[in-house]
C-alpha cells in the first residue's frame, strides 16, 4: 500500500502477500498515479525490494564502464533521479515492544535541501530534514512544498 500521510490519501493497494512482485506492482501503480513525477520523499521499512523497484520505475539510465576506468565495454545501470529522496525506517522489537527506531537514507539528492538529508522520526510520522554545517542535529521541520509518501 502507498499513501500520502499528510492527506491520508491511499494511492496504491496490492492485496496479498508482500513479495518482490507485489512491491514492483505498487511502485508501478504509484508512478502512473503521480503522472510519472518524481516524489520528493519516499519512506518504507527496510524491505530491500523497495529500493530496486523505485530505481526501476523512477531511475535514470546511465552508461558507464564496469570498473569506472576508461574501457570499450559499457555497462548500463539505473541511478536515482534528481529530487528523489528515499529513506528506510525500521522498528526493532523485543518481546513485541519497539526498542529502537533505525533510519537510513538510501537516496539523497542533496540538492534543494541544502546538503545531506536526514530522516527524523516521531511516534506518528517521518520528516525530511536538511543537515547544515552549523547544526549537527537539526530540529524536525518540513521543507516548503515537500511531498511525503510512505509505502507499507
Amino acid at each position: 500500500m502507498a499513501f500520502d500521510p499528510e492527506s491520508r490519501l491511499v494511492l496504491a493497494v496490492v492485496p496479498g502477500a508482500r513479495n518482490v512482485e507485489a512491491v514492483e506492482e505498487v511502485v508501478d501503480e504509484l508512478k502512473q498515479r503521480t503522472d510519472r513525477n518524481v516524489l520528493k520523499l519516499v519512506t518504507s521499512d527496510a524491505y530491500p525490494a523497495y529500493e530496486t523497484a523505485l530505481l526501476r520505475a523512477f531511475g535514470e539510465e546511465l552508461t558507464t564502464t564496469a570498473t569506472g576506468r576508461a574501457s570499450r565495454k559499457k555497462v548500463s545501470e539505473k541511478a536515482p533521479p534528481p529530487g528523489l529522496n528515499y529513506a528506510t525506517v525500521e522498528k526493532r522489537r523485543e518481546k513485541g515492544r519497539v526498542v529502537e527506531i533505525v533510519t537510513r537514507v538510501v537516496f539523497d539528492d542533496g540538492g534543494g535541501a541544502g546538503g545531506v538529508v536526514e530522516v527524523e522520526c516521531g511516534p506518528t510520522d517521518q520528516h525530511i530534514v536538511p543537515r547544515t554545517p552549523e547544526r549537527h542535529r537539526p530540529a524536525p521541520q518540513r521543507l516548503e512544498g515537500a511531498e511525503d509518501l510512505h509505502i507499507q
